[in-house]
């Protein structure tokens, strides 16, 4: 069996694996557990610490709230709150105030080809959060989280992944994702017709808060999260915690659009942002590089299926006409 040294050391090398370091990231991971980890008494590294613990099979896992019981990673010591308060962030009303110019930026897209359908990796749920593991019938690879519909984004930011086309498309929209404190590297624009129903499901992580700004087309939508429902209002934001449960109805007669921004979550020090950064970054980069290279072509990647879905709505203009009103045309 080892030592416990040892054991402790092999577990680590393990939570590494599995984040895909490179050795200069494996360097900078063992300095952390040093500088923060190994210390107990550095409460800047206190949820890192408690997560890393369980990853390594130290300590057992504390049991998340009930609704976040699908969440695949859950970080110890945040606070669970499914909706929180948006004057909390001061960011928010600068961003609610530009809700103009990103609405004139969006429709400027019509016709484009610029939307993709929405598909993300295939994962097994249990109970009431199962959801599809079929591409819908349409021949779009990946997990459809919808039925009824159809769910389309745009990507903005996606962590290292560049989208320069749409990118100098919205440059005041990115301009503005970019200088919000903490953002998450990952933004786009969700657009749903009429009759979509997003399932029940719960993100991939709670270290990070979700930022909705309504753009257009909101009647007859709600989004409920945990056990709270929100009625969502043309240009005023909310912002809650997708590692809830959570689902999305649009019964309204237009496309209904949305600019989606991710944000740590604020209970993370600066250090702790610094570190799980470098894990995920490295992770995605890994995958990235293994999509470039052909890897395995049975392995999703959130990666793979952007690349798979890109170019797939035949008919851009379609579902646009749904949405724009004469009145919503630029001139």
């Amino acid at each position: 069996m080892g030592t416990l040294e040892e054991r402790v050391r092999r577990r680590m090398e393990e939570v590494m694996d599995e984040y895909l370091l490179p050795p200069l990231h494996r360097a900078a991971f063992g300095s952390f557990v040093r500088r923060c980890i190994a210390d107990g008494r550095n409460d800047k590294c206190e949820r890192a610490r408690a997560w890393l613990l369980q990853k390594m099979g130290i300590r057992r896992p504390v049991d998340p709230h009930p609704s976040q019981r699908g969440c695949p990673e859950i970080i110890p010591q945040l606070t669970p709150r499914p909706v929180w308060p948006a004057d909390m962030f001061p960011f928010i009303s600068q961003l609610e105030a530009l809700h103009p110019v990103i609405k004139e930026e969006l429709l400027a897209l019509r016709g484009r080809q610029t939307f993709q359908p929405y598909r993300g990796p295939i994962r097994q749920r249990a109970g009431n959060d199962a959801a599809s593991s079929s591409s819908e019938g349409d021949g779009v690879p990946g997990q459809a989280s919808h039925e009824g519909g159809d769910w389309n984004v745009l990507y903005l930011l996606l962590h290292n992944q560049p989208f320069p086309e749409n990118v100098a498309l919205c440059p005041r929209t990115v301009e503005f994702i970019q200088s919000i404190p903490r953002q998450y590297c990952h933004a786009l624009f969700s657009a749903m017709t009429p009759g979509t129903h997003i399932r029940a499901h719960n993100g991939p992580t709670n270290k990070k808060l979700r930022i909705h700004l309504p753009i257009m087309g909101l009647e007859g939508t709600r989004l409920r999260v945990g056990d709270q429902t929100i009625t969502p209002t043309e240009g005023r934001c909310y912002v809650f915690d997708d590692s809830f449960s959570h689902e999305v109805w649009h019964d309204g007669p237009v496309t209904r659009f949305v600019l989606i921004i991710d944000m740590w979550h604020p209970d993370l020090s600066a250090e702790e942002v610094v570190f799980f950064t470098m894990l995920r970054n490295s992770r995605l980069r890994g995958e990235r590089q293994m999509v470039a290279s052909g890897g395995d072509p049975d392995r999703q990647t959130l990666y793979s299926l952007i690349e798979g879905a890109a170019g797939q709505i035949e008919d851009d203009m379609s579902w646009w006409s749904m949405s724009i009103n004469r009145q919503d045309t630029p001139q």
